[in-house]
């Protein structure tokens, strides 16, 4: 069994702008079928059933802020704006679609890191290939 771990996260793009040299970490990678409840009669647990929608949550990406080079994640991600993002995991894994950004943070860390973290709110069509 072959695991995955953040060595393993080789590409991050926004809008065709590769952003992975500055990615401090990556959370919200969860993805759920929506599920319609019901309780048989006679029967004393509920029995979900798939619905056939899906639900992507809101991406979080903590990029080190720095506005020395470009592309650079503080000049290329944009408030409002909506376009491609891509997160390959490894070889032949990745998740991608049509994202909004929805809101920025900005942060100084104790160890006097500047960071920037931008929420990835879906806003179109999201695809997950985790087949390797």
């Amino acid at each position: 069994m072959a695991y995955a771990g953040w060595k393993d996260i080789t590409t991050v793009t926004w809008n065709g702008k590769a952003l992975m040299a500055w990615v401090d970490g990556i959370s919200g990678l969860k993805y759920s079928a929506l599920l319609h409840e019901r309780t048989p009669v006679g029967t004393a647990w509920p029995a979900p059933q798939d619905t056939g929608q899906r639900q992507q949550e809101a991406i979080v990406i903590t990029f080190l802020y720095d506005s020395a080079s470009t592309p650079t994640p503080n000049i290329d991600v944009t408030m409002g704006l909506s376009a491609t993002l891509l997160i390959t995991l490894r070889t032949g894994e990745s998740v991608t679609g049509t994202f909004i950004v929805s809101d920025l943070d900005i942060a100084v860390t104790p160890e006097k890191l500047n960071l920037l973290t931008a929420t990835f709110k879906p806003s179109g069509t999201i695809t997950w290939d985790l087949a390797a």
